[in-house]
């Protein structure tokens, strides 16, 4: 999972003398639709997931697993910094092609407090679960409608 990891660029600064931090996760959708592979073996992934169904959904795949990575850089990220308090997450995808970022987008947001970090249980949790356990968790609307079109929905943008 360590390895996996390098493909999520973590930048964590202090933004006042309350303790809050904010941290920009930026995710690089080429980096992470190759590592499906990887995080297949690890068993982090299920085996029954395909390239061609990877090509066919990139953003609903990149989305599930930038969610495994948050979750995993989220815990090591408290348990590395044990006065870290209030975090404000921001995760962004950079298309393929675009390595230096000009054109990240967000997928989603959210916070984490040292208290919700202490009552999860980390070992138990399912990475499809981050947006149930961290605060004010929400998806970016774009990102949203671009998953939502490649499952075959039709939610309106309007």
């Amino acid at each position: 999972m360590a390895t996996a990891l390098k493909q999520v660029d973590l930048d964590v600064e202090e933004t006042g003398p309350d303790g809050e931090h904010r941290v920009t996760a930026t995710v690089k959708r080429q980096a992470l639709l190759a590592g499906v592979e990887p995080l297949q073996a690890h068993g982090a992934l299920s085996q029954s997931i395909t390239a061609e169904d990877v090509a066919k959904h990139p953003a609903f795949y990149a989305n599930a697993v930038s969610l495994l990575l948050t979750t995993y850089a989220v815990q090591t990220l408290y348990a590395a910094r044990p006065g870290l308090g209030l975090t404000r997450w921001k995760v962004l995808l950079i298309s393929p092609g675009d390595e230096a970022g000009h054109g990240a987008r967000e997928m989603y947001a959210f916070t984490f407090g040292r208290a919700r970090y202490e009552a999860v249980a980390w070992n138990r949790l399912p990475f499809t679960e981050l947006p149930n356990v961290a605060d004010q968790f929400s998806y970016n609307l774009r990102f949203t409608l671009e998953m939502s079109r490649e499952l075959g929905g039709s939610i309106d943008d309007d």
